[in-house]
């Protein structure tokens, strides 16, 4: 990460909220200190006992904003204007924005490809595609969290950690996820919905996004091979509620 995306991001952070507050309750604190200078208080009671009120307030001040504004994963997008880079400002991963309609046209050419690939071919191509990224994704997420001395639980516990890259995946713009089940005995048997999926309505599409969520299990699980079936599907007209909903289990064990 460059220098000048460094600086634009310490700047971001100087005129936050809880920046903002912090500054304020500094300034109380100051006006405080300041009036009983002024009035002479120094070694008197009452100048020890307001002090050590302020030094309170300004405490429970400081943990109610730690529990406002705890850090969620969630993409904060910072562009470096100097070198046109999209930087997600908390992991420092590069992105790039493109239409959902881009996507689509995307998947729609490789779609198209069928007649020289046959049945199955691109559906196919779009199901490795999207569990080679699933699976480097995951890695790298769980480097970046233990590197920043993240919550070791987090990155341990392989449901709170699916939970916690769902709910970053959630702030991407690939459709809103949840997960409405996940158990690990004796085998992972997991149910990820998708709302507004970013694949969109083009048939056979969600191969990309069944693959993603077959890499992502398999990295954060440990397993060999994890298996998922989209139980309804947007683009096949099987879901009428807009949610894409997938049933991943396994049953090969450990890869590890």
């Amino acid at each position: 990460m460059s220098a000048s995306n460094k600086l634009w991001r310490f700047r971001k952070a100087l005129h936050s909220k809880p920046c903002d507050i912090l500054r304020l309750l500094l300034q109380a604190l100051a006006f405080v200190f300041a009036f009983f200078a002024r009035q002479e208080y120094w070694a008197t009671a009452e100048f020890w006992s307001a002090l050590t009120l302020v030094s309170i307030s300004v405490a429970i001040a400081l943990l109610i904003l730690a529990l406002i504004f705890r850090e969620r994963y969630v993409i904060e997008y910072t562009l470096d204007p100097e070198t046109g880079t999209l930087y997600d400002a908390k992991a420092g991963f590069a992105n790039v924005s493109l239409r959902v309609d881009t996507l689509n046209d995307i998947f729609g050419w490789v779609l198209r490809i069928q007649r020289e690939l046959g049945p199955g071919g691109p559906e196919r191509l779009l199901y490795e595609a999207g569990h080679d990224v699933g699976r480097d994704f995951a890695g790298k997420l769980r480097e970046h969290l233990k590197g920043k001395g993240g919550s070791p639980q987090d990155v341990r516990d392989p449901c709170k950690f699916l939970k916690r890259v769902l709910e970053y995946d959630s702030s991407s713009g690939m459709g809103k996820f949840s997960l409405d089940n996940c158990s690990t005995q004796p085998t992972i048997d997991l149910r990820i919905n998708v709302l507004n999926a970013f694949t969109g309505h083009t048939l056979g599409a969600c191969e990309f996004l069944r693959g993603y969520l077959v890499g992502l299990c398999e990295e954060i699980f440990n397993k060999a091979a994890v298996t998922a079936v989209e139980v309804c599907c947007v683009g096949k007209r099987t879901a009428t509620d807009g949610i894409c909903r997938f049933h991943l289990t396994d049953k090969s064990g450990s890869s590890g």
